[in-house]
């Protein structure tokens, strides 16, 4: 029998985003204002459902095959048309509807009590936090293991990373602090054969420098004053069938880039005060915010280190170079801190006008840094332009008008044309579903709308 498929609840849906981010397949899409369900690459997982905050989302069920139902009363022992006796017992009228439940996962073949929809639901929900306990290997608090990203930047991003998650090249993740490496380095490990395994993050500016090599390597009995009479494994031993990240790897002093480089080469390390080699099979994934290659000109950091990091290289872009994502990311975060600190909070149009011509010389963190300050300190029901600071607001600066066409930088005149009629374009929709009304209110023809809504709607 065919799996279920999603559907989207236009009248419920706000297009916020949360059901494009949890798909795991890329099925859910932003059309105009509407979430849309590819049902060719849906695999019915249902993690779009328990993320939508607006409960726009529903499984819908194909009506199965005679035959597939008769497979589903053999499966519950009604053999013969005899041994179905209708008695209700088990919530429905007839034996046969119950057969349509197994099929459709909502009941128990050996049991007389179907499991509510509420419950399944559950279930999806406890899966889903399971996943991302496994993706996070046990190291941190946090289980979302989610990407919000809508920008074609963020999408060559997940394309490569998809593209590496299941061989064992070692990845070195280049961008500024806060733009989510460490979150596309947990996207890397779920997604590939290592998810199993445990993902160990260690950030190699925050150790001291006298701790950092049995961290990392580990010691035997006796290593050292103060060490654990049985020993310790390290970091890099406790990562073994899974993922290390190594995150701030141009922090790592030049004595332990070579130890580490030895363990890249021959996957063995040597616990300190140790005389044993030990074997391990990890995945490594770096990340830094500086210019490993500048480090290496100055005799910071080792060039034959950098060579074996700098395999598979993957620049994670700012937040002002993907701006599409910055609107997602603010419902994310404010559904997010909604739920923690039970609020209720909306944000104004024109306050996500200010935010989106904002640099977020921060990035990711600063924003989401800065959605928890309002939804903590507003009292009002909604987030208006003068809850934000003043370098938010833009105060000092010239600020555009609403509606105004304004510029952020040089670009071609071609790419800037396109850029203003995909907005104007996208706004109009958000207005008037419409062709004539917006080829009325744009002053064009109505065939010109149709032709430019095909152009720049998101696929």
């Amino acid at each position: 029998m065919r799996q279920g498929s999603v559907r989207t609840i236009p009248e419920r849906c706000k297009a916020c985003g949360s059901c494009v981010s949890a798909c795991p397949s890329g099925a859910v899409a932003l059309v105009g204002q509407r979430a849309v369900v590819d049902d060719s690459r849906c695999e019915a997982c249902g993690r779009c459902i328990t993320a939508c905050p607006n409960k726009a989302k529903r499984m819908v069920f194909p009506n199965p095959e005679p035959e597939d139902i008769r497979k589903a009363l053999l499966l519950m022992g009604r053999v013969e048309a005899k041994d179905q006796l209708d008695c209700g017992a088990c919530g429905f009228a007839t034996c046969w509807e119950k057969a349509i439940s197994v099929l459709r996962g909502l009941s128990s073949p050996d049991a007389c009590l179907p499991y509510a929809i509420s419950e399944r639901q559950n279930m999806l929900r406890v899966k889903t936090c399971r996943e991302g306990e496994r993706a996070a290997g046990g190291v941190g608090t946090s289980l979302d293991a989610s990407i919000v990203a809508y920008s074609v930047e963020m999408g060559r991003v997940l394309q490569l990373a998809s593209k590496v998650a299941n061989v064992n090249s070692t990845v070195l993740l280049l961008g500024e602090s806060g733009v989510g490496k460490e979150v596309v380095a947990r996207y890397i490990h779920r997604t590939g054969y290592r998810k199993a395994g445990p993902f160990i993050k260690i950030n190699c500016g925050a150790i001291p420098e006298t701790l950092l090599e049995s961290e990392l390597f580990g010691y035997e009995t006796g290593a050292f004053t103060g060490a654990k009479r049985e020993g310790k494994p390290g970091m890099i031993e406790l990562a073994s069938g899974g993922t290390l990240f190594l995150d701030e790897i141009s922090e790592l002093p030049l004595n332990l880039q070579v130890k580490l480089l030895q363990v890249i080469q021959e996957r063995q390390l040597v616990r300190i005060g140790g005389i044993r080699p030990i074997e391990v099979d990890i995945r490594i994934i770096a990340a830094t915010n500086r210019d490993l290659q500048a480090m290496v000109r100055e005799g910071t950091f080792r060039a034959d280190l950098f060579y074996r990091l700098n395999v598979v290289p993957i620049r994670v872009p700012p937040l002002r170079e993907r701006r599409d994502d910055i609107v997602p990311l603010i419902y994310h975060f404010l559904e997010r801190f909604n739920q923690k600190y039970h609020r209720d909070m909306s944000i104004s149009e024109e306050a996500k006008d200010r935010m989106l011509a904002y640099e977020w010389p921060g990035n990711v963190r600063e924003l989401e840094n800065l959605m928890e300050r309002l939804v903590v300190t507003v009292d009002a029901p909604a987030i208006l332009p003068c809850h934000l600071p003043e370098e938010v607001r833009g105060e000092g600066r010239a600020t555009p008008c609403k509606g105004a066409v304004y510029v952020r930088g040089i670009v071609p005149l071609k790419e800037a044309t396109e850029e203003v009629e995909r907005q104007i374009i996208t706004r109009a929709l958000e207005r008037n579903e419409s062709t004539y009304r917006i080829a009325k209110l744009l002053g064009v023809n109505q065939s010109t709308v149709v032709r430019k809504i095909r152009k720049y709607a998101r696929p």
